[in-house]
């Protein structure tokens, strides 16, 4: 251990020898979350990787509750790591997409959050909780029994939601289409073919990232001038055209896009997923299952359901946390220093990188005991800081969609769980993959039946996949209160 004038309760970061730091590289780079738990967590509550170190730049990793506080508080000298890895010194259209306002940092970022936040900010999703509710009641009522890619489904959902609220509902001719682009986008860029074979050949998966930012660009950009010809109305798009940044300045159609591509694919992405492995939890889970379907039913209809009553309803409410506690959508955040810094008495010089890692924070055990067990009924008892549980960020890190990320959530768990009973097919798989947020990776196989009737259970074992690195079921436990 080194000595950095810590207090005492902040232990400072092992320092692994070049060997060991070399084989938790190699692991990460292989399964970014599956490293996590089986190499990182046993290293200690904060790491430096010496095999990364380059002089003083350095490389951290850390789990413990005050060295998020600590470093999550630091907006000033940090900006968040790229959202869209591809390289892009082949494209100009790769290189204006990666030009991310949640990269910003000071003025800048005080400038783009006034413009976002009329869209995304609690006030403004309760004034719009009543078409919320009917995206999500179209998306559901077009849902029918049987075995689907739930993924599919739940990503449909969230962004017609998402959609909605930051385009309005005279653009939802474009939302599928627009989403289409964006989600193959994304995909794309963390194929690991364009990340480690970055050459721009035909049939290679890096011209695939550049041709689908070419793509994409020139959707956004028709779309801005579109929205630049109509001023009436009221949408993000319009917001961002007729914006200033700090300087006074009307931003850059370059930035304009780049915003819009990045807004647009966080705003339903970690909800998709979140949705997606909470359903799954859930059809694991059909004690906690038939009583979550029991609250909803006593308050029915769901179709007519108050924001206040939705988000008061407390064992759907644990059922997210608890989701979200297991597989939090956002595994982990990367961070870059601007400037030479100190934070948490740790001096770090600019280029320096460091990661909260959400994952490992939610499986402290003298916080959440059985940390790899889906028990809802923990929430009835436990009051975690926002630095011990923070599947969204935290303090002014904290994600500007949280509030509509977990109304999206609610209701499209609440009124599909109105209609539906989910269950595991036999045989089916559940991979995952990391891109950012923790994806699926070939969908999530779930039957899907009407809520009142029986279902048989499959046997435990008849069913596999990398999700299950991440929890160990245990069907028969019922919630308790």
């Amino acid at each position: 251990m080194q000595s950095s004038g810590l207090p005492k309760h902040l232990p400072a970061p092992t320092v692994l020898s070049r060997v060991k730091s070399g084989l938790l590289v190699a692991a990460f780079i292989r399964d970014p979350v599956g490293a996590l738990e089986r190499y990182f967590m046993p290293a200690g509550r904060a790491i430096e990787i010496t095999a990364l170190r380059r002089g003083r730049v350095r490389q951290l990793f850390m789990y413990d509750p005050d060295y998020n506080r600590q470093f999550l508080l630091n907006t000033r000298n940090t900006q968040i790591s790229q959202l869209w890895p591809a390289t892009p010194r082949h494209s100009a259209a790769q290189r204006e997409l990666r030009t991310q306002p949640l990269k910003n940092y000071g003025p800048q970022q005080a400038a783009f959050t006034q413009i976002t936040d009329p869209y995304l900010s609690r006030g403004a999703i309760g004034r719009q909780f009543e078409d919320i509710r009917a995206s999500v009641l179209a998306e559901v009522t077009g849902w029918k029994p049987g075995v689907h890619d739930f993924y599919t489904l739940a990503r449909r959902c969230t962004e017609r939601v998402a959609f909605t609220l930051l385009f309005g509902t005279h653009e939802s001719g474009r939302f599928s289409a627009f989403g289409d682009l964006v989600h193959e986008y994304h995909r794309a860029n963390w194929a690991a073919a364009a990340r480690l074979f970055p050459v721009d050949w035909p049939g290679t998966a890096y011209r695939h990232v550049l041709d689908e930012a070419k793509t994409l660009q020139s959707y956004i950009r028709d779309w801005i001038r579109s929205a630049a010809a109509t001023p009436e109305g009221r949408s993000l798009v319009q917001s961002l055209v007729q914006g200033k940044g700090h300087d006074g300045c009307p931003f850059s159609q370059g930035s304009i896009t780049a915003a819009i591509a990045m807004l647009s694919w966080l705003s339903y992405e970690t909800t998709a997923t979140a949705l997606s492995w909470a359903t799954l939890l859930l059809a694991e889970h059909p004690a906690v299952l038939a009583d979550l379907l029991d609250e909803i039913a006593a308050n029915a209809p769901i179709e007519d359901i108050d924001a206040n009553t939705l988000m008061a309803l407390p064992l759907l409410d644990a059922v997210v946390k608890e989701g979200m506690r297991l597989i939090p959508p956002v595994p982990f955040m990367g961070f870059r220093t601007v400037n030479d810094t100190e934070i948490a008495g740790q001096a770090l010089a600019r280029g320096s990188r460091f990661y909260v890692v959400p994952q490992l924070t939610h499986r402290l055990p003298e916080i959440y005991t059985a940390p790899d067990r889906f028990r809802p009924g923990r929430w009835f008892s436990i009051k975690p800081t926002p630095y011990e549980y923070l599947p969204f960020g935290a303090g002014q890190r904290r994600c500007p969609g949280a509030w509509l990320a977990e109304t999206n959530l609610k209701l499209a768990l609440a009124m599909m769980l109105s209609r539906f009973r989910p269950s595991v097919p036999a045989g089916a798989r559940f991979d995952r993959t990391y891109a950012v947020v923790t994806m699926p990776k070939n969908g999530v196989p779930l039957d899907l039946q009407p809520r009142d009737q029986n279902v048989a259970i499959a046997p435990t074992g008849s069913h596999s996949g990398s999700i299950y690195d991440l929890f160990t079921p245990e069907p028969d436990r019922p919630v308790i209160h």
